[in-house]
């Protein structure tokens, strides 16, 4: 008999989401500051030190309007902020932005978007399957100066930042991507798709290397399979620091792969879908749709595990400098100071737009 699982959280811009949720997460490079995405497409500023303290009231710094509608992704490239939405992915320059404490005006130094598609097979406004399609997750090769971007075309894209010229279009996925991970060192791309695969691209040429089927790989393996495969998708995905190891997570379940000899090693049954997940004190953290966190050893053993606090996580963070800090954005934004403690809530209570 085949487990049933849930269905994801998903928000699209027909829903009547009236409630604030956070779908993306980052640090600032000098860990002063951690900023949030959410559904009206505003980031959210709080000060780390003042997280840090007890019994705080924890209210941000301030939050200004940076994409039209959803911002499913933030990073960081040296000194630019890149914020990625329904719209394009908008670049602040953050120096600025923090020399000035964040007053107006707070208008983004420039903006890029994918190509314009050459078949006319398109319409215009915010959605996948309009032009320009959503910008779903973003990973950066700060070296190069790079931004790698996982869309909702099906495509990954990247663009060279201080030109603001698209470098490279990786082609490939059947499905709507949602993640993605660059390893510059080894010149690979990372990106996972509702295809259910996960695809490692070679960065010079632009062409996939490998096809990692996570769902196949568990059949082949004897382990009981989660589910049949048209049903499965890849939300989340990362990399160690070493590149030796290989998460990814989505529909039913985390799964991990040995990238030295590309062997699937280890399947993660959850009772929810995963939507984030990273490495941590050489485990993985998995979060999802919902309250609870988990962290699980490379070989599937449970660690430990808790409540964070949001009913659905979408993204997950953590600090070099507090290594056992995770931060989790989703319907709320929670700081714990390990899975399992109780966490701190966040407000963003009594503040006006910038």
């Amino acid at each position: 008999m085949t487990e049933e699982h849930p269905e994801p959280t998903r928000i699209s811009p027909g829903t009547n989401n009236t409630a604030t949720v956070f779908l993306s997460s980052v640090f600032s490079p000098d860990e002063k500051y951690l900023l949030a995405g959410t559904n009206t497409g505003h980031i959210v500023v709080w000060d780390i030190e003042s997280i840090m303290v007890p019994h705080s009231q924890h209210k941000p710094l301030c939050k200004w309007k940076a994409n039209k509608a959803y911002i499913y992704a933030l990073s960081f490239c040296g000194s630019s902020l890149l914020s990625g939405g329904d719209d394009c992915i908008n670049i602040w320059n953050w120096d600025s932005l923090v020399i000035s404490e964040f007053q107006l005006p707070i208008t983004p130094t420039a903006s890029l978007s994918p190509p314009l598609p050459q078949n006319g097979n398109f319409g215009f406004g915010v959605g996948a399957f309009n032009y320009p399609p959503e910008i779903n997750a973003l990973s950066v090769d700060v070296k190069n100066n790079i931004v790698y971007a996982a869309v909702g075309d099906s495509k990954a894209y990247a663009w060279e930042l201080n030109s603001g010229t698209c470098v490279g279009v990786f082609e490939g996925h059947t499905e709507y991507l949602h993640t993605i991970k660059v390893d510059p060192a080894n010149s690979r791309l990372y990106t996972g798709s509702e295809d259910a695969t996960v695809r490692i691209w070679d960065l010079r040429t632009k062409k996939t290397e490998f096809v990692l089927d996570s769902w196949k790989a568990n059949a082949i393996s004897g382990e009981a399979g989660p589910g049949e495969k048209s049903k499965e998708w890849i939300s989340a995905l990362d990399v160690n620091s070493n590149s030796n190891w290989l998460a990814c997570g989505g529909s039913t379940g985390a799964h991990i792969w040995y990238l030295s000899y590309l062997k699937y090693c280890t399947y993660i049954p959850t009772p929810f879908a995963v939507q984030a997940l990273m490495f941590q004190d050489d485990g993985v953290v998995v979060a999802g749709n919902s309250p609870n966190i988990s962290q699980w050893t490379l070989d599937g053993q449970l660690r430990s595990q808790g409540r964070i606090g949001p009913s659905t996580v979408y993204s997950l963070s953590s600090l070099a400098k507090y290594p056992s800090v995770i931060v989790a954005a989703g319907t709320q934004v929670t700081v714990s100071y390990s899975i399992s403690q109780s966490p701190i809530f966040l407000s963003i209570d009594s503040l006006d737009d910038k």
